[in-house]
């Protein structure tokens, strides 16, 4: 079994691929040859990138060669764009200045809060945008006791230099409050700290339950990679709401009622029916940017008709509908395929 450190989501603004890492933007090496001008026409007819010239401008900057497919941080971007004489390339250099460089940075900000309020088969959750599970989770699911799991760990982790690095990478130590009121130690693991650990979990099951783990963390890191691709389209799509639609959860604070609504503004439709009511209402979901809205919404009123009060008020769990809700398919509006592309982890 290997194991693969997850890489920074690349990100698609307007055909250039580029994405953030402390505080530096990456653009693709290729995307910025071509927007230079450092091409030529071959005999075929397509237009190439002059790689020889690339390369040799970037061994005179001192900058190791990072392949057709690479990335080079911003400073050498505008140093590469001074190596460029023509006026497409000075248009592309203020495009990456005036456009590309700040929204990268501001929706790398903007993913990093990016969370999901339920789990996949009761087992993974989203911490930071990451799909991860606990040592008591485990335990719970391969019927061990959560004391073995977390020995289990201890044990990688004072382990070989390359052990202990590796689990100080993928798995965090935390705590609990138990029913008493008292606290407990646990962990807290990514799927590559899961899938060091579950090397050593062995029983009759032990397989199917590892397979049923690596389905749950397929399944939230598919829902993240979804919900980062609609706050981006958030971000990047004009601002006009008669082009969004969002499915939204207001819950009253007085009775627990929850409702199940659509809005091109749910911060706008909280304000609406709080005018009208005499009890606190509180917006407790809004899905991402979606076409398919009403039909999400109409899935919902169904599979909790029977806890049905009036319109669209239901006497349902807040966390049940929200679960329910995070389970279901957002489909993007086609025409917005254009502003985005999102490049996977993994």
């Amino acid at each position: 079994m290997t194991f693969e450190v997850e890489k920074p989501k690349i990100m698609n603004l307007d055909g250039i691929e580029c994405y953030e890492k402390d505080g530096v933007v990456y653009l693709k090496l290729e995307t910025v040859a071509r927007g230079l001008g450092f091409t030529r026409i071959a005999q075929s007819g397509n237009e190439v990138v002059r790689w020889d010239r690339v390369y040799k401008y970037l061994t005179e900057l001192g900058v190791p060669t990072c392949g057709d497919d690479g990335f080079i941080p911003e400073n050498i971007f505008y140093q590469l764009a001074m190596k460029a004489r023509n006026k497409s390339a000075k248009k592309f250099q203020v495009k990456i200045a005036d456009e590309v460089l700040p929204k990268c940075r501001q929706l790398t900000r903007s993913l990093e809060n990016v969370e999901l309020n339920g789990t996949i088969d009761g087992i993974v959750y989203a911490r930071n945008g990451k799909p991860v599970t606990t040592s008591r989770k485990i335990s719970e699911v391969f019927q061990k006791k959560h004391k073995d799991v977390l020995k289990m760990i201890d044990q990688k982790l004072d382990g070989s230099l390359k052990s202990a690095q590796f689990c100080a990478d993928h798995i965090t130590e935390t705590s609990y409050t138990d029913v008493r009121g008292r606290t407990h130690r646990e962990y807290e693991l990514d799927d590559a700290g899961f899938f060091y650990i579950a090397l050593g979990l062995t029983g009759d099951k032990a397989d199917e339950l590892k397979i049923k783990y690596i389905t749950a963390f397929d399944k939230m890191r598919e829902s993240l990679n979804n919900l980062f691709k609609a706050r981006i389209v958030e971000s990047v799509l004009p601002q006009d709401r008669r082009n969004r639609q969002f499915v939204y959860v207001i819950e009253n604070m007085d009775n627990g009622a929850i409702k199940v609504g659509v809005a091109q503004d749910p911060e706008k439709r909280l304000a609406q029916l709080q005018t009208g009511s005499v009890s606190e209402l509180c917006l407790v979901y809004q899905s991402y940017v979606c076409s398919n809205a009403f039909n999400i919404e109409s899935l919902v009123h169904k599979h909790f008709e029977d806890k049905h009060i009036r319109g669209e008020w239901y006497s349902a769990s807040k966390d049940d509908v929200i679960q329910y809700l995070e389970q279901q398919h957002f489909v993007l509006k086609s025409e917005f395929s254009r502003y985005i592309s999102l490049t996977p982890t993994h």
